[in-house]
């Protein structure tokens, strides 16, 4: 397969973690990493203290250094700003796994090819923030995971695959739905890749 530049947006809770990780296994390094929010500062005259050390063992930021990834941070506020250094990685793919806000139209149309969300539920069903506590609570057994195209509303744009979650029990928790959901979700976003710009390219209004 062809390199694709990849950025990827995340949390960094598991939905994201899990969807880096299965990249990284399948030989696809992103070529940047967006988590949201501001990086962590450092208070005048006390250098050692982090004022926010929530990305301390955050899996993004480990992966960055290890890695040599560029990351990025992207506070809601500064997305216009942003903007450019997104462009600038030149990417031909945004893929985004668990993100708090919609994205600004300067960063969705930056990137060369697609800009793409995976969700964990068979769209249109379960939109919203946090759809396998809905599902859950729902005892819905129908699970599954959706690769769509980014819009101006959450989760409405046009669907590029989707694929059921198998479980060997009936009523999975949520670490074991997520992880399998970044596991499937992975893989249509490979297919997604291999299928631009063929006949095999379809996306579908939900």
């Amino acid at each position: 397969m062809v390199h694709q530049r990849i950025i990827l947006f995340g949390t960094g809770a598991l939905f994201s973690t899990a969807v880096l990780d299965q990249l990284l296994a399948n030989g696809l390094k992103p070529d940047a990493l967006v988590l949201p929010g501001f990086a962590p500062s450092r208070l005048n005259g006390l250098a050692d203290i982090p004022v926010d050390s929530g990305g301390k063992d955050n899996r993004f930021v480990s992966a960055a250094k290890q890695l040599s990834i560029s990351l990025i941070y992207l506070p809601e506020s500064s997305q216009t700003s942003q903007a450019r250094a997104i462009a600038g990685v030149k990417a031909d793919f945004i893929l985004v796994a668990c993100w708090p806000y919609l994205l600004v139209t300067e960063i969705v149309n930056s990137v060369e090819k697609a800009a793409l969300n995976l969700h964990p539920s068979l769209l249109p069903d379960y939109r919203g923030a946090d759809p396998v506590i809905a599902q859950i609570a729902s005892r819905e057994i129908n699970l599954g995971v959706s690769l769509h195209l980014l819009s101006q509303k959450f989760d409405c744009g046009d669907i590029i695959g989707q694929a059921s979650l198998k479980f060997e029990t009936r009523f999975p928790g949520r670490d074991l739905i997520e992880i399998q959901a970044a596991r499937v979700g992975t893989r249509l976003f490979i297919q997604a890749i291999q299928d631009f710009g063929s006949p095999d390219w379809k996306p579908r209004p939900q």
